[in-house]
C-alpha cells in the first residue's frame, strides 16, 4: 500500500517565502483564538457567502457537476485563481440534500495530494459512504493555526515559544489560508443542496491543526470533527465550550513519536472533562496512519450523520411535566410551594422586557398565579427564569464566564436561542431556567416556545383558544439551541381592512381613537412575535388613518421587537392613499417628474421620523395607492423615472440613517405594471432584495433566474390569502390550499427567495390557519414536505381541540379545500367584478344537475362537512366553542350555505324553465333559507363572547361584491312546494362514451434526468394530482417519449378517435428562459405539447385563476380494434401538475370541469 507522504517536521518550514495578503478588514483586530488569526469569523462568513453568490454560474456546464472535479475560483484577497477539489457521490440523485466532509491536507501537500494517493482511497470512501467530499488548498498557510512542532498538546512552553516567533508575514499567509477554506466551503454550499446539519471536518497533520482551529472558530458549521495525528492546540488557549457537545474522533499512529504523547494526553483530558470524544491508535508512522484510519473516520461520521445535533433543530418536545410528584431534577416553574421568579436585565431591549412580562402573564393564565418580575440578581430567589440577550444581560454574561452556559452557537447569529436548566447558577439560587437569545427576537422566540408548551397558544387572544388550567408546571432538564430561521424576514400584510379590521377596531376595540391604532397594533405584533414572525406591513387603505399618523403605533411595534415594512405602493414607508399623508389639493399631483421636491420631502420626513426603529424600506414607486405611475409616460420614460426615484431614495436613506445604503434593508417589489418596467431593463441596486409576487391568486408570476440569484440582496416573496381586484375579490374566507402555498413558496425558496416572505392576510380573521402554516413554513422549511404540509392544519386543530378529533379535522379540511379549489365560495355568483358590464351580474353556475351528479355531489359533500363541524361544535367543551367556530365552523358552514344559495337558485331557474313550478318553489325556498343562514352565521360570529369581534365579519366585503346578494329566483304563487331528491344517483355517474383517468393508477412511470414524479395529496379537483417533476429540475424535450413520462391504460373504445381533456394547474414560467410545457399522446403517437402562455388580465387568465386550471384539448386517431390503449404524459418544464384527465370518444356530457374520478 502506498502511504501519504507528509511529516510534522515539514511544518516548521512553512511560511519561508510566502506572499503578503492584499488587505485585511478593519474589523479583523482581535484573535478569536490565541494561536489563530485576527480574521473576524462573522465577517468572514458574510464575505465568503457574498463571494459565492457573485461567482455562482447556475447555467454553466459544471454547475452541480458529478464525480471527481478539480475546480478553481478567483480569490480576491490573493488576486489569483485558487484550486480546490469537489467529489460528488455517484449515488446522488441530483436533488437530495448531501452530507459533506471537508478534508484539510498536511504540510507541503495540496488539495489533491491525499485524494489521489493510495488508489484514490479517500475519494472512493466518500463515494461509498455517500458524502460530498471537499478539499481546499488552504492557500499558502496552515489554515490559520500558528502552532507547529514541537508545540503539541501538553507543551505550553513550546507553544509560547512558537507564538513568540510569529511574524507579520506568517500571520498574513495564515489569514489567506483561513479565508480560502471558508470561501471554498461557502462556494460548495451555495452550489450544491447540502444538508447544513450534516457538515463534517477532518484533516491530517497540519490539516489536523486546521481541524482543531477551524472546528472551534466556525463551530456553527460542524456536526463532528476527526483530527488525525496533529494535536496542535493548548488547554489554556482554546474555546472548549464551543465543541463540548460536538462528537470528536482523535486518531494517532503509534510510530509517530512527535505527536503521539500529545494526542494521548489530549484525549485523556477531554474524556475526563465530559467531552464526547473517541480515541484510536493504529500501528503506523505519522504518514502511514492515514490509509489505516480513514475507514474509521467515515464510520465515525456515518454514526452521527442521521442524529440531530443537540445544538440544532426545533425545541424539544415533552418539555413540561404537568403533574405532582415530578422528578427532583425538574425545574419548578409553578408548584404548591410557590412560583419561580422571572428575571430580565433592565438594560436589555424593551421587547425582551415586554416578553418577560407576557411570560409572567402566560404562567398566570395557566396556573392562576402570577410570578414576580425582577431585574436584579439579589431578588432571584431559589428558582429563577432568566431571560435575556447575550452580551446585554449581566447574569447571562456571568454564566458564560463561569462556564455554566455556552453561547458560542449564538454569536453573530440571527434570531436563535438557547434554553438550558442550570443547577446552582449563583449563590442562593438552587436552579435556573435560562433562555438566552442571539438577539432580541431570538430571546422572545425562546420564551414563547415555553409558553406554547405549557399550554398558551399564540392564538389565545386572536382566536380565543382556551388555556387549560394546571396547578403544577415543572420543566424537564433541557439544554437546547435552536437553529436560525429559514427565511430572514417573515410577516403579514393587513390589507383591504375596510370591511373587517377597520370597522371592528374603530367601532369596537379601539373606539376611543376611532381607527386602527396602537392598541390594535400591539395585539397584532404580539401575535406575529408568538408565531415566530418578525415583520408587519400595516393597513393602508384610505378609510384608515396612516400607521404613522398615530405616533404610538410605531412605539408599540418596537415594544414587541417587530420590524415595520410596507406594501408595494408605499415608498420609504410613506402611504399616499391616506388623506392625512397625501392630499392632492394641498400637495399637488403624485407625479415624480412634475412634483419631485414635494414627494421626496414627504419620503425624507418619514424616514427621519421612523429612523430610531427597525424598518424595511420599499424603494421605487407606483401611482396613488394601487395604481400605475402617473403621467403619460413611454416605457423608457418609466425606466428613467424609476431609476431617478431609486437613486434619490437611497440618498435619503443614507442621509437620515447615517450609514451606507448597502447596509440598510430595502426591497423592490415588481408588482403589476412595475414588473413590466423591470423586464424592460430597470436596474435595481445589487443589495436590494427583489420581492417576487404571485398573480394575486396564489401563482408566482416569476422567480429569480440564474443571474438574479447572484445578487447580494437576495430575493423574497409577496403572497396572497386575500385579494381585492380583478377578476374577482376573495375577501370573505381563506380557501388557499396549504399544499398550493407550499408548492409555490418552496419553488421560490429553492430559487433563492429566502430573504423576505410577506403574506396578505386581509383582516387576519378568518385567515388564522393559513397564517399559522405560512409563518411555521417560513421559520423552518425543512420540517415540511408535501405530506406533512397537507396534515399540518388538522394537527394544529388537534393540538388545540383534542387529538381524538384529528382524523375528522383532516376529512373536513380535505373537502373544504378541494371543493373551493374548483370554485371559491366568493366566485359562485359566476360574475366577474371590475370587468365589462356583461360579466358583472349574477348568473347560473356551470355545475350541472343533469350530468354526472356534478351539482348534486357538490351539495352533498358540502353538507356532509358542514354537519360534521356542527356535530363537533356541539361535542366540544363550552370554553372551546368560540375558537372552533372562528377557526373552522364558520368558514365551512358559510361556504356550504353560499354554494347552496347559488345552486338552489340555479335549480329554481332551470325548473321554472322546464315548467316544473312545484319543485321550483321548493328550490327557491332553499336558496332563500341559505341566504338567511349566511346572515345568521355571520351575526353569530359578530356576537361571540359578548361581541368581542363585532364588526370583524362583514356580509359583503368588497366595493362591488354581489355574491353576497340573494340571486334571482321565481316563486309561483298558489303552487305547492314539493321537495326535490338531490341525493347523487348512481345511474347519473355512468360514463358512456368517455373515460376518466384515475391519476393514481399508473401503468408505468419513467424518470430521467433525476425528475421527481409524484402524486400530491391535497391539491386538485379530486383532492390529489400528478406532479411531472419539481420546478427547479432540468428542462427536457416534452416530445421525447423515451424521457420522463407516465403511462395510463384505458379500455378500448368504439370510435376512430378520442379527444383528450387535460386539466393542469395554471402556473407561470419559473423565470425568464423557462416555460410551462408538458406533452400528451395516445398509443405512442406524435406528442402534443401543451403550454399555458396566458397574459395577466386576459380573459383566458381570468377564467383559469377562477377555476384553477388550464384545459388542454387534443384529438388522436385510435384503432378501435385494440382492447386497450395507452395515454401518456411527458415532462417538459418540470413542475407542471395535472389534476384531471378525461378521454372522450363521443359521449362526454357538459359539466363544469369534467366528471370526477372519485365517483
Amino acid at each position: 500500500m502506498k502511504h501519504v507522504v507528509t511529516t510534522l517536521v515539514m511544518l516548521a518550514l512553512i511560511g519561508s517565502a510566502l506572499a503578503q495578503p492584499s488587505t485585511t478588514s478593519s474589523k479583523e483586530t482581535k484573535r478569536d483564538i490565541a494561536f489563530g488569526t485576527v480574521v473576524n469569523p462573522k465577517e468572514q462568513v458574510k464575505a465568503s457567502r457574498k463571494l459565492a453568490k457573485e461567482l455562482a454560474k447556475p447555467g454553466s456546464a459544471t454547475w452541480r457537476g458529478r464525480g471527481d472535479q478539480k475546480r478553481y475560483y478567483h480569490f480576491p484577497d490573493a488576486n489569483t485563481d485558487v484550486p480546490y477539489r469537489v467529489c460528488v457521490p455517484s449515488s446522488w440523485d441530483g436533488k437530495s440534500k448531501l452530507p459533506l466532509v471537508m478534508f484539510l491536507h498536511g504540510g507541503w501537500n495540496d488539495e489533491s495530494s491525499y485524494l489521489d494517493q493510495n488508489d484514490k482511497q479517500l475519494v472512493k470512501l466518500a463515494d461509498q459512504y455517500g458524502f460530498l467530499l471537499v478539499s481546499p488548498l488552504g492557500y499558502k498557510g496552515a489554515y490559520g493555526n500558528s502552532l507547529r512542532l514541537p508545540a503539541v498538546y501538553g507543551r505550553p512552553d513550546e507553544a509560547a515559544k512558537v507564538l513568540s516567533e510569529r511574524t507579520a508575514q506568517r500571520d498574513s499567509t495564515n489569514i489567506l489560508s483561513e479565508k480560502d477554506v471558508i470561501n471554498v466551503l461557502e462556494l460548495v454550499l451555495n452550489e450544491y443542496p447540502v444538508d447544513r446539519e450534516q457538515l463534517f471536518l477532518t484533516g491530517h497533520s497540519m490539516g489536523s491543526g486546521g481541524t482543531w482551529y477551524l472546528g472551534a472558530k466556525y463551530s456553527q458549521y460542524w456536526k463532528a470533527l476527526a483530527p488525525m495525528s496533529g494535536p496542535f492546540l493548548q488547554a489554556s488557549m482554546y474555546p472548549w465550550e464551543r465543541i463540548r457537545k460536538m462528537p470528536i474522533f482523535i486518531s494517532e499512529g503509534t510510530k509517530a513519536p512527535a505527536s503521539l504523547e500529545g494526542s494521548r494526553q489530549l484525549a485523556a483530558w477531554m474524556k475526563s472533562n465530559g467531552f464526547n470524544v473517541e480515541y484510536k491508535e493504529v500501528d503506523a508512522d505519522h504518514g502511514g496512519m492515514v490509509p489505516l484510519i480513514l475507514p474509521d473516520v467515515f464510520d465515525f461520521f456515518t454514526k452521527f450523520r442521521h442524529q440531530k445535533s443537540p445544538a440544532k433543530g426545533q425545541v424539544v418536545q415533552q418539555l413540561v411535566v404537568q403533574h405532582d410528584g415530578s422528578p427532583k431534577t425538574n425545574f419548578p416553574l409553578a408548584t404548591d410551594k410557590g412560583l419561580a421568579t422571572i428575571c430580565f436585565d433592565a438594560s436589555d431591549d424593551v421587547s425582551v422586557q415586554t416578553t418577560a412580562r407576557l411570560f409572567a402573564e402566560d404562567v398566570e393564565r395557566v396556573t392562576g398565579k402570577k410570578p414576580a418580575l425582577v431585574s436584579s440578581k439579589s431578588k432571584l430567589g431559589t428558582y429563577a427564569v432568566i431571560i435575556g440577550t447575550i452580551e446585554k444581560n449581566q447574569l447571562i454574561n456571568e454564566l458564560v464566564k463561569t462556564g455554566k452556559l455556552a453561547t458560542d452557537a449564538l454569536q453573530s447569529q440571527w434570531e436563535r436561542y438557547t434554553i438550558k436548566t442550570i443547577n446552582n447558577p449563583f449563590p442562593g439560587v438552587k436552579q435556573a431556567l435560562v433562555i438566552a437569545g442571539s438577539d432580541r427576537r431570538g430571546t422572545s422566540y425562546g420564551v414563547f416556545s415555553i409558553s406554547e408548551t405549557i399550554g398558551v397558544s399564540p392564538w389565545y387572544w386572536w382566536a380565543d383558544v382556551p388555556v387549560q388550567q394546571r396547578d403544577v408546571l415543572t420543566i424537564k432538564p433541557i439544554d437546547f439551541t435552536s437553529k436560525s430561521p429559514s427565511v430572514k424576514y417573515r410577516g403579514i400584510f393587513i390589507n383591504d381592512e375596510d370591511w373587517g379590521l377597520k370597522p371592528w377596531s374603530s367601532n369596537n376595540y379601539e373606539k376611543e381613537l376611532g381607527d386602527i391604532g396602537p392598541k390594535t397594533y400591539a395585539q397584532v405584533c404580539e401575535l406575529v412575535l408568538r408565531l415566530k414572525g418578525n415583520m408587519v406591513a400595516p393597513a393602508m387603505h384610505s378609510c384608515t388613518g396612516a400607521f404613522y399618523s398615530h405616533p404610538e403605533s410605531k412605539v408599540a411595534a418596537n415594544r414587541y421587537g417587530i420590524i415595520m415594512t410596507t406594501s408595494h405602493c408605499e415608498p420609504l414607508l410613506f402611504n399616499n392613499a391616506a388623506k392625512s399623508e397625501w392630499d392632492s389639493k394641498r400637495d399637488g399631483e403624485w407625479n415624480y417628474a412634475k412634483n419631485k421636491a414635494v414627494i421626496l420631502k414627504k419620503m425624507a420626513d418619514r424616514v427621519r421620523e421612523a429612523s430610531p426603529y427597525e424598518n424595511i424600506y420599499t424603494i421605487a414607486m407606483r401611482g396613488v395607492h394601487d395604481e400605475g405611475l402617473r403621467g403619460n409616460l413611454s416605457s423608457q420614460e418609466k425606466v428613467a423615472v424609476l431609476t431617478q426615484v431609486m437613486a434619490d431614495q437611497r440618498d435619503v436613506l443614507t442621509k437620515y440613517l447615517k450609514k451606507p445604503a448597502t447596509e440598510i434593508p430595502q426591497i423592490f417589489v415588481p408588482y403589476k405594471e412595475t414588473m413590466d418596467v423591470y423586464e424592460l431593463g430597470l436596474q435595481v441596486a445589487d443589495d436590494v432584495t427583489l420581492v417576487w409576487v404571485d398573480d394575486n391568486y396564489g401563482y408566482m408570476k416569476r422567480l429569480s433566474g440564474p443571474e438574479e440569484r447572484k445578487r447580494s440582496g437576495g430575493a423574497g416573496v409577496y403572497y396572497h390569502f386575500s385579494y381585492l381586484g380583478a377578476p374577482h375579490d376573495y375577501l370573505w374566507l381563506n380557501t388557499t390550499p396549504p399544499v398550493l402555498m407550499y408548492e409555490e413558496l418552496m419553488k421560490a425558496y429553492l430559487t433563492g427567495a429566502d430573504r423576505y416572505w410577506l403574506v396578505n392576510v386581509g383582516d387576519i380573521k378568518p385567515a388564522e390557519l393559513g397564517m399559522q402554516t405560512f409563518l411555521e413554513l417560513a421559520w423552518d422549511v425543512e420540517k415540511f414536505d408535501y405530506a406533512s404540509i397537507n396534515r399540518h392544519q388538522s394537527q394544529f386543530l388537534a393540538r388545540t381541540f383534542g387529538t381524538a378529533y384529528e382524523s375528522s379535522f383532516q376529512e373536513i379540511l380535505d373537502d373544504y379545500y378541494r371543493l373551493a379549489w374548483s370554485r371559491k365560495p366568493e366566485f359562485m355568483g359566476w360574475e366577474r367584478e371590475w370587468d365589462a358590464p356583461r360579466y358583472k351580474e349574477l348568473a347560473n353556475t356551470d355545475f350541472s344537475f343533469q350530468h354526472y351528479n356534478d351539482a348534486q355531489q357538490r351539495l352533498a359533500d358540502y353538507q356532509r362537512i358542514s354537519d360534521k363541524v356542527d356535530n363537533l361544535l356541539k361535542a366540544l367543551p363550552e370554553a372551546s366553542r368560540p375558537a372552533f367556530y372562528e377557526l373552522i365552523a364558520y368558514p365551512v358552514m358559510g361556504a356550504c350555505q353560499m354554494n347552496r344559495k347559488f345552486l338552489m337558485a340555479q335549480l329554481n331557474n332551470e325548473l321554472v324553465k322546464a315548467n316544473n313550478l312545484s319543485n321550483a318553489n321548493w328550490a327557491a325556498a332553499q336558496a332563500k333559507a341559505a341566504y338567511d343562514s349566511i346572515n345568521s352565521l355571520t351575526l353569530q360570529y359578530n356576537t361571540l363572547l359578548d361581541g368581542k369581534w363585532d364588526g370583524m365579519m362583514a356580509l359583503a366585503p368588497g366595493w362591488c361584491a354581489k355574491y353576497q346578494n340573494m340571486p334571482h329566483v321565481t316563486i309561483s304563487e298558489g303552487v305547492a312546494s314539493t321537495p326535490v331528491d338531490l341525493a347523487p344517483q348512481a345511474d347519473k355517474n355512468k360514463r358512456e362514451g368517455c373515460t376518466v383517468i384515475d391519476l393514481k393508477q399508473m401503468k408505468n412511470k419513467v424518470s430521467q434526468n433525476g425528475h421527481s414524479l409524484r402524486i400530491i395529496e391535497g391539491l386538485g379537483y379530486d383532492g390529489y394530482a400528478l406532479q411531472l417533476g419539481e420546478a427547479t429540475e432540468q428542462t427536457v424535450d416534452p416530445t421525447n417519449l423515451n424521457g420522463t413520462r407516465v403511462d395510463y391504460e384505458f379500455a378500448g373504445v368504439t370510435a376512430d378517435s378520442v379527444t383528450v381533456h387535460v386539466y393542469s394547474v395554471p402556473f407561470w414560467a419559473l423565470h425568464k428562459g423557462k416555460s410551462t410545457r408538458y406533452g400528451l399522446t395516445v398509443d405512442g403517437q406524435l406528442v402534443v405539447v401543451s403550454q399555458s402562455d396566458h397574459k395577466e388580465y386576459s380573459d383566458a387568465w381570468k377564467d383559469r385563476v377562477m377555476q384553477n386550471s388550464v384545459q388542454t384539448v387534443a384529438t388522436f386517431p385510435v384503432d378501435k380494434a385494440r382492447p386497450t390503449h395507452t395515454f401518456t404524459l411527458t415532462c417538459g418544464d418540470p413542475g407542471m401538475i395535472i389534476q384531471r384527465v378525461v378521454i372522450d370518444w363521443g359521449g362526454l356530457k357538459k359539466t363544469y370541469v369534467g366528471p370526477s374520478a372519485l365517483h
